[in-house]
Formats: structure tokens, C-alpha cells, sequence
């Protein structure tokens, strides 16, 4: 009945080993929920960084950051510095050619009337040249107050300058990846910065991964004192975009990006400008698509996987990866991100439940295995218990190991009593059998029946014919000596013979009589019918 169970057990596993394919649609169906939910973005985020690392790239010459850096600071001495110091550098960059001068810098509150002024002015002749930040900022959000705050420069200051937006969004763990062409503002809406001074300025509205692959210690910069007192060479301004920002630490103007950690906002606008320029600014592929190239991989693989071994798994499993890889790498120098976390996550899936299913299979199979052979010694050990023939098993010296019950009762002793005994001491001449004392003699037959005296407990001698067979098991060499019996056997030859010659004696017509030593095989006296009556009339013969 066991048996009967685990076969069932191994019928229903085998029909649900054809039909394994709805093991890699559940594991879609899990990776698909974890990928939508976000869970996944992390190790996406990780093979992004990767791939920024593997495409690094220099900053092109076309924008130069005009730094208020520590050096600035130092020279110039005080701060907030007055407004008529950004009127004189923006005259100094226009003079030298710039092609837009950006401001990354707050204009949106009055400062010395004097200084306003002189920046009213500068901007004015600056004309369109000169761009001014606006963002957009959350308020203090008490009470719930999730109000935005638009920030833009004085009136006084926009009339005659471009506007751009300098804001920007994190993602939800708070690293900076993104940036837009145009943002909403007020009921319309404004370009952004990178892309007012990348000419893109009335393109369409749209958002893009910055490619941090580009170095932002590659693009170009002059420090704002510098500008200020001349003290550069116009040529590293002629022709190209200026953005003036803050770089020094004290100031605060950092964000959190893949790769390099933390920037400054200004060279983040820059990163921002160059992948527009430079046509790497990078666009995900959307989740529809992701995941219907995730379902095909999953499906092949798992269907591919389900007839291979664990190695062969293994090696696919490692193709699957290095493809996938491949693949995002090659989509990434045209622009295009490819998440590859579910495919990676999915095939893995796959990979590991076809595991399990074969060790179980194995188990299921090393079960029915064991409950067979389990049968089988059970059998086995019946047949040798109620066997008719003695049967001993020895070790190499001949040394009785064990017994079966008829050896017990052929030889009159115990089972316990033959377990150490020799053969020898129960079948004198048996030593000759044995490999290892019969060396010199030619070699015996495998299981070659041999006809000897037994000895039993109380010395008596009684025929047995015995066969040696060789065993090998994993804890060495054994002999198994099998010994029958023959007393019947043998009485029942000498009588069929002693027959057999009586018959013949009967026959002859002269008085015969055989006594027994004249035959060593017919114990009794033989004498035919003629012998018998002379016997009967002349007794006295006898003498």
C-alpha cells in the first residue's frame, strides 16, 4: 500500500512536471507586481550607475560655469555681495562674447536701490542674452499646507531678461535623476534652464534622465572674481553659454545624484545642458514594454530550463544575465534606459523553482527507490531465514559472521554460538575453499558444489555438500558458504545401488555369496537363491 501511495505521489508529480509552464507565469505575475510597485527601482537605479560608470565621457566646450567659489568669496570679502558686482560681471561676459549668460542665483527680493539699479541696467543691455532663474518650492507645510511657492526675480529685473526654471524633483529616495525641457508656470509655462541655453527653449515639454556618465569636473570654469577684475581669456567665452552659480560648500546649493554623490546646482544645470547638447539625454522604456519583453525571457528561459540539468540551468541563467546586460548597455548608448531588474529577478525565480523541483523529483524518486529496496531486503532476509540449506556468512579469514537459522539446527547450535566460530570448526576441509588460504591451488570455481564431512556439536559426522560465493560490498570482501544437507541423499544413492547389484546376484546360477569388505559401497551381504538353499539344507556350512 506504501508503495501504491508513492506511486501515485510519483504519477501526479509526473503530470505536473508537463505542464511546469505555469510556473514561470506565476513568477511573472510576482515580478510584474514588485516591478509596478517600485520594489525593483533600486536595482535598476544600481545597473544605471553601472552602465554611467562603463560610458564615462568628457563635458563639450560649448558652456562655461562662471563659479562664486571659496577663492571668490575670500577676494571679495563680504556677502551678500552687492548687485552691482553681477551687473559688472554680466557686462564683462556679454563683452566677451557670451552667447546667454544664465544667473543661477535668487534675484526675487530688493536689496540697495543703487545696486538694483546698476543690475537693471546691465540687464537691459544685455537684452535677451541674459537668462534669470525662477523655482518652484514647497511651503513650510504646516497644518498640512502643501502650497507652492513660485519664486521669480523683481519685476524690475524680468522685463527686459529671459526667464527659465531652475527647479527640479527627486526621486522618491531622494536622489536627483531627472530633469525637463519646459515647466507649468503660473497659467502657462517656462523652459527650463538647460534647455534655454541648449536653444531648445520652445521645444516640446518633456522630462529626461541626465547621463551621469559625463564628467562635470570636464566642464569648463572661471571663478567669479576673476570675471569681475578681467582677469580671463575672452576667447573660453566667446560663442558659448555662461551659467553663474554658487559652488562653494558654505553656501548650500547641493543635490543628491547617481555616481558622483553630490553636485552643486550649477553643475547639475550643466550635466543637464550637456546630455541635451551632447544627445544623451536618456529616456526610459515604458513599464508596458518592460514587462512584455520580461514575460517572453521568463517564458523561454523557464520552458528551456525545466528540460536542462541544475548546470545547464545555471550556464543559461548566466547567458540570460549577460544578455540582458548586453543589451541595456547597447539601448543606453542610443539613448534609451532598459530596466533589466525583473528579467534579472524573474529568470533567477525561475532558475531556483527548478531546483527545488528536481530535488524534489530526486527525493520523490530516492524514496521509492529506498521503500523497493526496503521490500526487497525484507524479502531477501525471508528467503534466507526460511531457507532448507544452511548458509553462513564469513569474512576473509573465514570467521562466521552470521547465520541463518537452518545452519543453526544442521550444525546443533546456537546462532549466537556460530558467530565467531571458524568454518573449519564446522566443515573440517573447507578451508581449501577459501581465496586467501588457496593461493597455490589451482583457483575454485565461483559457487562450485563440493562434497565434505560436517561436524555437529556433539562430534558426530554426517555429509554435506558446500559452495563458496564471493560478495563485495562498500565495507570490504566476504565469503557466503552454502551447505545442504546430504545425509538422505547419500542413503538413498547407497540403497538404490545396493539394489541395483542384488538384482544382478540374483540372477546368476551358481551359488554367490558377497561378503560386505569385498565392496567398500554396499555395506550388507549379498548371496543369490542357490547360496540361500544350500544355507537352509546344510546348515552346518555356516561355520
Amino acid at each position: 500500500p506504501v508503495g501504491q501511495e508513492i506511486r501515485g505521489n510519483l504519477a501526479v508529480t509526473e503530470n505536473a512536471s508537463r505542464a511546469r509552464f505555469h510556473i514561470p507565469i506565476l513568477v511573472f505575475m510576482v515580478v510584474a507586481g514588485l516591478y509596478l510597485s517600485g520594489s525593483l527601482k533600486f536595482l535598476d537605479n544600481r545597473l544605471l550607475d553601472i552602465r554611467f560608470a562603463l560610458s564615462e565621457r568628457s563635458a563639450s566646450p560649448d558652456l562655461v560655469i562662471v563659479t562664486i567659489d571659496p577663492e571668490s568669496l575670500r577676494e571679495l570679502g563680504t556677502w551678500p555681495w552687492p548687485r552691482d558686482y553681477h551687473a559688472a560681471v554680466l557686462d564683462n561676459l556679454i563683452e566677451a562674447g557670451a552667447r546667454r549668460v544664465a544667473f543661477d542665483i535668487d534675484f526675487s527680493s530688493a536689496s540697495r536701490p543703487e545696486s538694483d539699479a546698476k543690475l537693471e541696467a546691465a540687464l537691459k543691455r544685455a537684452g535677451p542674452k541674459a537668462v534669470l532663474a525662477v523655482l518652484k518650492q514647497r511651503g513650510h507645510m504646516r497644518d498640512g499646507d502643501t502650497s507652492v511657492i513660485l519664486t521669480e526675480p523683481l519685476p524690475r529685473f524680468r522685463d527686459g531678461a529671459s526667464l527659465a526654471s531652475v527647479s527640479v524633483r527627486p526621486d522618491s529616495d531622494g536622489i536627483v535623476r531627472q530633469a525637463a525641457t519646459r515647466v507649468r508656470w503660473k497659467t502657462g509655462s517656462l523652459p527650463s534652464l538647460p534647455a534655454d541655453l541648449a536653444g531648445l527653449a520652445d521645444g516640446p515639454a518633456r522630462s529626461f534622465y541626465i547621463d551621469f556618465g559625463i564628467r562635470p569636473d570636464t566642464i569648463p570654469h572661471i571663478s567669479f572674481a576673476d570675471v569681475l577684475a578681467k582677469r580671463f581669456d575672452p576667447s573660453r567665452i566667446a560663442g558659448k553659454a555662461v551659467v553663474i552659480g554658487a559652488t562653494a560648500v558654505q553656501l548650500g546649493d547641493f543635490m543628491p545624484v547617481p555616481r558622483w554623490r553630490v553636485l552643486p546646482g550649477v553643475q547639475f544645470l550643466s550635466l543637464a545642458f550637456e546630455s541635451l547638447v551632447q544627445n544623451r539625454a536618456l529616456y526610459r522604456l515604458g513599464p508596458i514594454a518592460t514587462l512584455a519583453i520580461t514575460l517572453i525571457v521568463i517564458l523561454a528561459f523557464g520552458a528551456m530550463s525545466a528540460r536542462w540539468n541544475w548546470r545547464k540551468s545555471l550556464a543559461g541563467l548566466g547567458a540570460v544575465w549577460a544578455g540582458a546586460m548586453a543589451v541595456a548597455a547597447l539601448a543606453h548608448y542610443g539613448g534609451v534606459i532598459i530596466d533589466v531588474s525583473a528579467i534579472v529577478l524573474g529568470t533567477t525565480l525561475c532558475f531556483v523553482s527548478g531546483i527545488i523541483g528536481r530535488s524534489n523529483w530526486q527525493a520523490l524518486r530516492l524514496l521509492i527507490q529506498g521503500h523497493e529496496i526496503r521490500e526487497k531486503d525484507v524479502m531477501m532476509k525471508g528467503i534466507v531465514e526460511n531457507s532448507f540449506d544452511a548458509i553462513l556468512a564469513l569474512d576473509d579469514m573465514g570467521v562466521i559472521q552470521d547465520a541463518n537459522p537452518a545452519a543453526a539446527e544442521m550444525f546443533s547450535r546456537l546462532r549466537t554460538v556460530l558467530t565467531g566460530q571458524h568454518i573449519c570448526d564446522l566443515v573440517p576441509h573447507a578451508q581449501r575453499l577459501m581465496p586467501r588460504h588457496n593461493l597455490r591451488a589451482a583457483p575454485v570455481p565461483d559457487a562450485q558444489r563440493h562434497e565434505m564431512a560436517a561436524r555437529r556439536a556433539d562430534g558426530s559426522i554426517f555429509p554435506v555438500e558446500i559452495a563458496m560465493r564471493e560478495m563485495h560490498t562498500e565495507t570490504g570482501c566476504w565469503q557466503v558458504a552454502f551447505v545442504r544437507d546430504i545425509t538422505e541423499r547419500k542413503a538413498s544413492e547407497e540403497a538404490l545401488e545396493h539394489q541395483a547389484l542384488h538384482d544382478v546376484l540374483t540372477g546368476l546360477p551358481n551359488r554367490t555369496f558377497l561378503p560386505p569388505r569385498l565392496t567398500a559401497t554396499v555395506p550388507l551381504p549379498l548371496c543369490n537363491g542357490p547360496f540361500i538353499a544350500l544355507m537352509v539344507a546344510h546348515p552346518h556350512h555356516c561355520h
